[in-house]
């Protein structure tokens, strides 16, 4: 038992260990610009072009690449990859300090993987509860005219 116990927790927790310690992700930064922070899931800095344009370099990198998406929010622009890239989102700021615009890229991290896959989990199975209780209830219902029906056809 024990054996199965630790087999099961190493095919859960070991792809993290392998995949997790990857360097920052491989999207190009303009050229003035200036880091802020580094850390192993996201990258900080600032560059002196203005939100329009810094999203206009963006853009031309990432054109041609399937499912990039970009979302216009009202203090920053949002892209964010949907498939297996390196990389998760970039965020640039719609907000100058100092004429430098401020831009985040997000690696994908494993906390926010997990949490998502529970939280699928316990949906498909709070949804399954419900199919079950309205199954339940229609047996219960249809059981009820069908023994009333039955009842009614002896009596005559």
């Amino acid at each position: 038992m024990k054996r199965t116990i630790f087999t099961l927790l190493m095919l859960i927790f070991l792809p993290g260990f392998l995949y997790g310690g990857a360097d920052m992700p491989k999207v190009p930064l303009t050229d003035d610009s200036q880091i802020i922070s580094e850390n192993e899931g996201k990258l900080e800095f600032t560059t002196g072009l203005s939100h329009d344009d810094a999203l206009a370099f963006y853009k031309e990198t990432f054109k041609g690449l399937k499912d990039i998406n970009f979302r216009d929010w009202t203090s920053a622009t949002y892209i964010e990859d949907d498939s297996n890239r390196p990389w998760h989102s970039v965020l640039i700021s719609k907000n100058s300090i100092n004429q430098k615009t401020t831009i985040v890229i997000s690696q994908d991290n494993w906390s926010w993987i997990t949490g998502t896959l529970i939280l699928r989990f316990i949906g498909v199975f709070i949804v399954l509860l419900i199919l079950y209780v309205g199954l339940k209830i229609s047996g219960l219902v249809i059981s009820r005219v069908v023994k009333r029906n039955a009842a009614k056809a002896a009596v005559k």
